[in-house]
């Protein structure tokens, strides 16, 4: 897991934010490093926290690695004494989030912890990519 923080915790709602944040890759591809850029940026440009986590990876991990991974760092983050262990404010509100597989783990952690937790919010970015190629043969 790597924290990343703002600047200034200036958000809209008045309150300091935590991202919690899986990187996307299908989850066979992607870590923390491939997306450092992304947290980064996200934590500047929205004055939150961010927490970057990695899970674990298939083929090398089966079903459900990725997402015991997710539920176990999300529950840990959840816990006020624990974000501050790691240099974050104790009262925050906090959100689960991802791009591509991970925003997939943020569903799957919003649906299972939903009895058990109230997240402030779930934020995800499906990435839809389409590929032309251009093949001059066919002119």
């Amino acid at each position: 897991m790597r924290i990343y923080q703002p600047d200034s915790y200036l958000t809209a709602a008045g309150r300091p934010v935590l991202l919690i944040y899986f990187h996307g890759g299908g989850w066979t591809i992607g870590s923390i490093e491939t997306h450092h850029n992304v947290c980064a940026s996200l934590a500047q440009m929205s004055n939150s926290a961010v927490a970057s986590v990695e899970y674990r990876l298939s083929p090398e991990h089966k079903f459900p690695a990725a997402v015991e991974d997710a539920l176990a760092s999300v529950e840990w983050l959840l816990a006020p004494d624990n974000r501050q262990s790691v240099g974050l404010p104790r009262d925050m509100d906090v959100g689960v989030g991802g791009d591509s597989g991970g925003g997939r783990l943020a569903a799957t952690v919003c649906h299972e912890l939903k009895e058990k937790h109230k997240l402030k919010f779930q934020a995800i970015n499906i990435i839809f990519m389409q590929l032309f190629a251009y093949l001059p043969m066919l002119d």
